[in-house]
């Protein structure tokens, strides 16, 4: 098969192979590097294998004075390269196993990764396809190189998934039976190699599908335990799904909203998106449509006379439990904090949408949770499209979806920069008018904000004398 290689990546290979091409007989290019340039799909990392990697590595580091870094990936020498001036820029190198290319391909993941390119030292190169990765990649197929593949990793039952959500590929119909006999084995991956393709997938636009495939080949309750209990846990009329069905449909439903920003917020589409767009939002925003109900099966309650079913202070309890899954995930602490919020709050954002609620209320909730009131209010409306029992309204559905368009419209017109404004009066003020510093401060303070923002008070003035008012002096 003839294979081209674009000129960018030849170029790069020739930047950092000049030094040792003449003295290297056995020099491949391996991975998902090839696959991608079977398929014409652009390429980020340039995978190495030879022999005497180490020795190759330091050569190559020392002539184009870049920095050298061991890999630990557990299964063979690797080591990485790096442009000191660009961080980005950079190759991996790694021993080729069991002195045999063939024995190398062979321990490899899937056939459409098991080929690699000989690297000829005029630049030229040939193919190396013993396991029919060309032929399987025409049929859009992920197969096995063997049937110990997942045992040997099974992170790669992840993987598998991945793959299929990046390329569009079918599972082969062994390599699913496969990956279902060892699924136990995923229990023993460490958290940080599970998150690592579990964002990839959730990062795709359509990933509803995947998380559905992941659900039904039972990969979801084998990372996630949690999830069993929500799909014993049946629901009140509000809802025709158990929680864990719910969950999932509100997932559906957050895709199409993230998927369709213009068509439910026309007019703040550009802030939205760029918010979205920050690291993580959209994966740890699925991830809490996935969980944002996790606190059901801990409150659940059903009254006898009544039949009627209550899970009162789900949203709490499902912030300590949430907490607990996203400690064993070892998420960042930014995503921590992110994902704790969004379940902890999911439900808050309907109670203020009705019109019982003061301005001043809403103001507070704002304040405090500034531009992740983006991720909550898309959270509520999916929540809130999901709930289809007998006894959920449609008009109430349109009212709130309504209601959030609006709040996010106010938040970048005209609110975001009210919050972001200078209070009438400070701490110091308070001193200069005699009163001991204390956690009164911080009422008196807020009382202030709280009056501004019902109107009852404008100005420097009328907030000192709203003090006088509250404390004798």
């Amino acid at each position: 098969m003839n294979i081209i290689i674009n000129e960018n990546l030849l170029n790069k290979l020739k930047y950092w192979l000049s030094d040792i091409i003449d003295n290297v007989s056995q020099l491949y290019l391996v991975g998902g590097t090839v696959r991608d340039l079977i398929i014409n799909r652009s390429q980020n990392d340039i995978d190495l294998i030879c022999f005497n990697a180490k020795k190759t590595a330091q050569i190559i580091a020392h002539k184009s004075g870049a920095a050298l870094v061991y890999l630990d990936n557990k299964i063979n020498d690797c080591f990485r390269i790096v442009n000191r001036k660009n961080p980005l820029d950079y190759i991996d190198i790694t021993e080729i196993k069991n002195n045999s290319i063939t024995c190398d391909l062979q321990n490899r993941d899937f056939t459409i990764n098991a080929m690699a390119l000989k690297i000829n030292k005029d630049y030229t190169f040939e193919l190396v396809d013993n396991f029919s990765g060309v032929n399987d990649i025409k049929n859009k197929l992920i197969k096995n190189v063997s049937n110990e593949s997942f045992k040997s990793d099974p992170l790669r039952i992840l993987r598998a998934i991945r793959f299929q959500s990046q390329l569009g590929y079918k599972i082969e119909l062994n390599t699913e039976k496969n990956l279902i006999e060892n699924l136990n084995l995923l229990k023993n991956v460490s958290a940080e190699r599970i998150l690592y393709e579990l964002k990839i997938i959730l990062s795709n636009n359509n990933s509803y599908f995947y998380i559905k495939k992941m659900d039904q080949l039972k990969i979801l309750e084998i990372i996630f335990p949690e999830i069993i209990d929500m799909k014993q846990c049946s629901q009140n009329w509000f809802h025709d799904k158990n929680v864990w069905n719910h969950c999932l449909e509100t997932y559906k439903f957050l895709e199409e909203i993230l998927n369709n920003i213009n068509g439910y917020f026309p007019l703040v589409k550009t802030q939205i998106t760029e918010y979205l767009k920050k690291e993580n939002k959209i994966q740890i925003l699925k991830l809490a449509a996935i969980f944002h109900d996790i606190g059901k099966p801990k409150t659940f309650n059903m009254i006898e006379d009544t039949g009627r079913i209550t899970f009162h202070n789900h949203p709490i309890v499902g912030k300590r439990i949430i907490e607990n899954l996203a400690i064993r995930l070892r998420l960042s602490n930014s995503d921590f904090d992110y994902l704790c919020i969004l379940v902890s709050e999911h439900l808050h954002t309907l109670e203020l949408s009705q019109k019982k609620v003061r301005k001043s209320t809403l103001m507070k909730w704002i304040r405090k949770y500034k531009d992740r009131i983006i991720s909550l209010l898309i959270l509520g409306i999916a929540d809130k499209k999901a709930t289809s029992g007998p006894m959920s309204c449609k008009d109430e559905k349109e009212k709130f979806i309504k209601w959030a368009t609006n709040i996010l419209t106010e938040y970048f017109n005209t609110i975001k920069e009210k919050i972001n404004q200078k209070d009438l009066i400070t701490g110091n003020d308070l001193i200069k008018m005699n009163l001991k510093p204390g956690p009164e401060f911080g009422i008196i303070l807020n009382k202030i904000r709280e009056a501004r923002d019902d109107k009852i008070i404008s100005s420097r003035e009328e907030a000192l004398l709203m003090v006088k008012n509250l404390v004798p002096l």
